[in-house]
């Protein structure tokens, strides 16, 4: 999505120029954001999990302006401990409403479109000899395919557009593939899902088709505990550093940064790499490298 090209992380000055300094950060945001996404215009969707509510600010007047919704409570507006949100399109706003046991879709004015309620899709489940569809985790694609992550039987359930389901995959006998403790699920422009395992330090990769393809796991001297993907990058965010690793040259470098704030969560647009902090937002642009540091 960005002009940068990640694909030669041996370039590392050039890489460490892009967090010298953020050209913007947005300082007046809630106590307690625990998950960040951007969507295509550069606006800024916060979720406050503890207090049920999602936040969305404007590019267009340099983050001033505010537009909430939410509060705990059931119906349309009213979430109880929402976990996750993702913008994968133009249209659609998508939050994870974790203990209402539903996904809620909304449009980028935060109006609740629809919900997909996972009672409904338990009782739907039957043929799958599941026990409890109770999804942890989701993965929304561009065009409308979803993906959960289930705590129950800790397999990735993938639904196509219709809403019915097309497989499953995953889970604790899967041969290589097994996952032993994932908490979260991602999804990259190439069409492959990553479960995230930041317990044990570990991703495994699968194809759309939930074949699997491979783990990945870095000799960091930091835990990470949060993956963000972009083009064919992957970034690794721990407290106080973060890993960027390019899927195409297998090469990775550490950034490290200094002050008592942790990092919470990242997002990516097309020009920039937006970082969450405990107290803001900064913004690090996306810039071409010299040619000589591409060839």
């Amino acid at each position: 999505m960005g002009s940068l090209c990640l694909s030669q992380l041996d370039a590392q000055n050039a890489t460490d120029s892009i967090f010298h300094q953020p050209v913007a950060s947005v300082s007046n945001i809630p106590k307690g954001i625990t998950d960040l996404e951007v969507d295509q215009e550069g606006n800024l969707y916060l979720l406050q999990t503890a207090r049920h509510r999602l936040h969305k600010y404007f590019e267009m007047t340099r983050y001033d302006s505010v537009q909430a919704i939410g509060g705990k409570g059931l119906g349309d507006e009213g979430f109880n401990f929402p976990n996750k949100i993702s913008v994968p399109n133009r249209q659609s706003v998508f939050m994870l409403d974790q203990m209402n046991r539903r996904l809620v879709q909304m449009n980028t004015n935060l109006k609740v479109l629809k919900d997909i309620n996972f009672l409904t899709l338990q009782a739907d489940l039957v043929d799958e000899d599941l026990e409890d569809f109770w999804p942890i985790s989701f993965a929304a694609g561009p065009t409308g395919e979803m993906y959960f992550l289930n705590q129950d039987d800790i397999k990735i359930y993938k639904f196509r557009t219709n809403g019915t389901l097309e497989r499953s995959f995953g889970g604790l006998d899967y041969g290589a593939g097994s996952l032993v403790e994932p908490y979260d699920i991602a999804l990259n422009p190439d069409n492959l899902i990553f479960a995230i395992d930041s317990s044990n330090q570990k991703l495994s990769i699968f194809d759309l088709y939930g074949t699997y393809q491979y783990a990945l796991s870095f000799p960091l001297d930091f835990r990470w505990k949060r993956l963000t993907t972009f083009d064919d990058n992957l970034l690794l965010l721990g407290d106080h550093a973060i890993f960027l690793y390019s899927i195409f040259s297998k090469k990775g470098q550490t950034i490290r940064f200094d002050g008592p704030s942790k990092l919470i969560d990242a997002a990516c647009s097309r020009d920039f790499i937006y970082l969450l902090w405990e107290n803001r937002v900064d913004l690090f642009p996306l810039s071409s490298q010299p040619e000589s540091e591409q060839d």
